[in-house]
């Protein structure tokens, strides 16, 4: 999906400089993280005993059911991003420094 928008922002807007494009900017930050992200992700539904299905069915519980299911998808989306983040900020960062320094 995000090389699509890429693709589709160069055609749009012809070959501008890249780097001052938000979006290109925007997907190159998540990039960044898309490991992370892809990693952790499994987890999020799997959260006990308050987990994200208890919460998320107690938060949209009141809304009809294809309103429920988009704020869940979007809410399991914003979570996984949030998470991939972390995680990488936590664990891979500090071990990539690590290795930097002891395999230059």
């Amino acid at each position: 999906i995000c090389s699509a928008i890429f693709i589709i922002c160069i055609y749009d807007d012809g070959l501008v400089e890249l780097k001052n494009n938000p979006i290109v900017r925007a997907l190159s930050s998540i990039g960044i993280y898309s490991y992370n992200i892809y990693l952790w992700h499994y987890f999020i539904p799997k959260i006990e005993p308050l987990g994200f299905n208890t919460v998320t069915g107690f938060l949209f519980s009141e809304l009809p059911l294809g309103f429920r299911i988009a704020a869940t998808s979007v809410t399991f989306v914003f979570c996984s991003l949030i998470l991939g983040m972390v995680m990488t900020k936590l664990i891979e960062t500090p071990f990539l420094k690590l290795r930097s320094r002891w395999i230059p």
